[in-house]
């Protein structure tokens, strides 16, 4: 009887094995999806627990926001999804906040009372992201602060930052009008009189540019601009 040995592959074996290569794993804009949609169904039915379960869900749904920043190209697919669910009437038509898509897809918020609390969840979490909070810390934050203080400082800082903020405006001229303004010395003030020409853009055309010695005291002066 032969006495079987026992150890190591043979050489060639080895080599044959080392070169085995592991497919990678391929993560689509599916698998987030899949996701965010198993865990609105899971909170959706959760009868014990929920606070706990509400701050896991939030703190998935920062993960995926965080990731969908750091990848264009995974935003612009959930982007688009959320387009088709719009033209196959799952979703409201319209301009999407990807943000607060992700919150209430992750929430499972479809009634209009849900996606109110889903936007409030979405200002938290962006809240967060603000103050660096890691993802993996979402969930004891949150539990630590409370939704509610969280939202309410997020509003302050909002509307601060709204009063400080400078808008910019759309102004159609002249190419006359335009080298004017650019021909001007930096620290030049200048008195422009515009038109509203559209009212769902906001956009304005500029009818003439005056320096700002004659502030339009003369009526006549505006009165030739409108000619």
């Amino acid at each position: 009887m032969t006495k079987r040995e026992t150890g190591d592959a043979p050489p060639a074996q080895r080599e044959e094995s080392d070169n085995v290569t592991t497919p990678e794993v391929t993560v689509t804009i599916q698998t987030f999806l899949d996701e965010l949609e198993q865990s609105g169904r899971k909170l959706k039915k959760s009868s014990k627990g929920h606070r706990a379960l509400l701050r896991d869900t939030l703190q998935t749904a920062q993960r995926i926001i965080v990731k969908f920043l750091k990848n264009e190209t995974l935003r612009k697919q959930f982007v688009r999804a959320l387009e088709k669910e719009a033209k196959n009437g799952r979703r409201e038509a319209g301009p999407a906040n990807w943000s607060l898509e992700v919150v209430a897809k992750a929430t499972g918020a479809s009634s209009r009372q849900t996606r109110k609390l889903a936007s409030k969840r979405a200002g938290v979490l962006e809240f967060l992201r603000e103050r660096n909070v890691p993802v993996k810390k979402t969930a004891i934050t949150i539990k630590k602060e409370g939704l509610e203080k969280l939202y309410s400082e997020w509003c302050k800082k909002k509307k601060q930052r709204k009063a400080d903020e400078k808008v910019k405006v759309p102004f159609w001229m002249k190419p006359g009008d335009r080298d004017q303004l650019l021909g001007q010395k930096e620290g030049a003030k200048l008195t422009v009189l515009v038109s509203r020409v559209s009212k769902s853009d906001g956009d304005f055309h500029v009818k003439g540019v005056m320096l700002a010695h004659s502030l339009g005291d003369d009526v006549d002066d505006w009165e030739d601009l409108e000619e």
